[in-house]
């Protein structure tokens, strides 16, 4: 009888200590997080964000594939008027220096029918262009940019470029003349106000 009741007692222990590791093992058991739930979304907004896509892919291609900028860039022009950057000011007929309004030491600078224009010397005889602007729309650059134009019109020609709400500013450096030669459109109302064109060291 004794014996029957120690070989009981020896499987309620066990039986009590396999149930107290299954209860420890369940206590411990890895709970998963609950799964973040993405909205799922519609038709037309999937397509309007592929085309937003395909048209940023666009805009970025046509800038890599615009023609760079020449020293013809930096230029203003009207019929038969060309002038450009660093061009000789003999070789405009249209020029007088008798009517020049003095600036500073060896530096003039005229209004010709809306266009203004500054030259310097570089040596004791010859004079070249290094300043021309104008806020009026009979001259346009050389890609047909003039007084008047959108932000979108400069930008469709000329790529596009980070700007502020008062001007954008196209640069090129040019290892003939030492400088950095800036092409500048002021703005006014997202058109174009006035155009700059200049040298800078």
């Amino acid at each position: 009888m004794k014996k029957l009741i120690f070989i009981a007692l020896i499987f309620l222990s066990i039986y009590c200590s396999n149930k107290n590791t299954k209860e420890k093992v369940k206590e411990q058991e890895y709970i998963p997080p609950e799964p973040i739930l993405t909205p799922i979304k519609k038709p037309s907004e999937i397509a309007a964000e592929r085309r937003r896509h395909l048209k940023e892919l666009k805009e970025q291609e046509e800038k890599e594939q615009r023609d760079p900028l020449t020293l013809e860039d930096f230029s203003l022009m009207k019929g038969e008027i060309f002038v450009q950057l660093y061009s000789a000011v003999e070789d405009y007929n249209f020029f007088s220096s008798n009517n020049a309004i003095t600036l500073y030491e060896n530096q003039k600078m005229k209004n010709f029918d809306g266009l203004e224009i500054g030259w310097t010397c570089f040596d004791n005889h010859n004079k070249y262009v290094y300043y021309i602007e104008t806020s009026s729309p009979k001259y346009s650059t050389k890609r047909n940019i003039q007084v008047g134009s959108t932000i979108e019109e400069v930008f469709d020609k000329y790529g596009k470029q980070d700007h502020n709400d008062e001007m954008i500013i196209f640069e090129m450096s040019s290892a003939q003349y030492e400088c950095q030669l800036d092409l500048i459109f002021y703005i006014e109302n997202n058109k174009v106000s006035k155009i700059h064109i200049e040298g800078a060291d």
